[in-house]
């Protein structure tokens, strides 16, 4: 597993609220700050802080898990509907769209 296969699967959970605990919803602001000051870092760096995140919340990380093994099917029309998360923390889903390549690459 590569560093942006983790990030992509972080953000594959992302677009599923349902699968953050409360407690990870919490934690996301922390995430949020640390992840948003490291724009100028390595995605190995990057996945470090996201790994030592989920460690806190082994629910979420199991979902993660879950979401690297499983076949990538993309969506032709991908539509979020009210998305708490992402409303929340725009900055930390975008700092990490930008550190996966797009399929095709």
């Amino acid at each position: 597993m590569s560093q942006e296969e983790f990030i992509a699967a972080f953000l594959s959970v992302w677009d599923k609220p349902e699968c953050f605990e409360p407690e990870a919803v919490d934690g996301l602001a922390a995430l949020s700050a640390t992840i948003t000051q490291l724009t100028d870092a390595s995605n190995n760096d990057i996945y470090n802080e996201l790994d030592k995140w989920c460690e806190n919340y082994p629910k979420l990380t199991e979902v993660i898990a879950a979401a690297l093994r499983k076949p990538k099917n993309k969506p032709t029309d991908p539509t979020k509907q009210g998305n708490v998360v992402d409303n929340r923390y725009p900055e930390l889903y975008e700092s990490l769209c930008k550190r996966i390549k797009p399929s095709g690459e």
